[in-house]
Formats: C-alpha cells, structure tokens, sequence
C-alpha cells in the first residue's frame, strides 16, 4: 500500500487526531478483504469541535488577499497533480474502482478547484446589481422575450 495508507486518523483544527469515539471502523478491500486500516470514529464532541473550528478558519480565510487564495488553491492542484499515482491506488484498492474511474475523479477534483481558484478575483455583486434586470423584464421592452435565461451574475457560470 502506498503512503497515505497511514492516514486513519481526522482533521480537526489544525492536527489529525483519532476519533474520541470508543467504535472503530475497520477500513477493508471490498474484493479481497483484506484490512486497509482501522478508524477510531468521531463521536459528536469532536463533530462540535470540527464546526467550530472550521468557522474560525472562514473567518481567517474571509480576510486573506484574493491573489493569494488563488496561489494556495493552485497549490492544491499540483499537490493532486504530484500524488495522483498514489490516489489512484486508494481509489482502487479501498473503493474497489478502477484507473478509469480514478482518472475521471481525479481530473473532476482538480477542474472543481481550478474552477474555485478563478472565484476570488471575480466581481462580487450587490442585490442592486441584478435591478437592470429586473426592470427590463417588468418593462414592455421585454414584451417579445420568450425562452430566454438572463444570467446577470458576475462571469459566475451556472447550469
């Protein structure tokens, strides 16, 4: 098994500590059974602990410069990028996948950060924003509108 199988253990505020539950969850091979690791749970202490501590982390994270939470989150796709081997085989052997389907979650993961990198330097909008909008689809100008989306969001793109 490769490195990350070490990593039974959750994050919680900053260290990864085992669950302070008195149940373990023993992480196996859905083909051939074999033990992966064993999992000391959370018990819902350290899920209180988990929500606060990622609240205070928003509030430091709402502070960092939006060029800089760009460079971290692109340092997060050449870590993915760097380990992706590694990935793989914990895809495989501990979710019984395959290389394909690890392929295609791994290249998922990294377009939905490099998604979210670009979020910090788009505009960000107030409701008053949308009110050109909204006026022109009140007004008779728009009387002829039909089927149409108007998306006034900012270069957001949304399905």
């Amino acid at each position: 098994m490769n490195q990350f199988a070490a990593l039974n253990k959750q994050y919680i505020g900053g260290v990864w500590r085992e669950g302070s539950s008195q149940k373990v969850l023993a992480d196996t091979n859905p083909y051939n059974g074999n033990k992966i690791a064993d999992f000391k749970l959370a018990n819902l202490a350290d899920l209180d602990e988990a929500y606060r501590a990622a609240a205070a982390a928003q509030k430091i994270w709402a502070e960092v410069n939006p060029f800089e939470k760009r460079a971290i989150m692109e340092k997060a796709i050449a870590w993915v990028e760097k380990h992706e081997a590694d990935i793989t085989d914990i895809i495989i052997e501990e979710l019984g996948g395959t290389a394909l389907k690890a392929f295609f979650e791994i290249g998922l993961v990294k377009n939905i950060i490099k998604e979210a990198s670009s979020y910090p330097l788009r505009m960000t909008g107030e409701p008053e924003d949308i009110t050109w909008a909204m006026l022109y689809l009140a007004s008779d100008a728009a009387r002829f509108m039909t089927g149409q989306v108007l998306r006034p969001n900012g270069g957001v793109v949304m399905p």
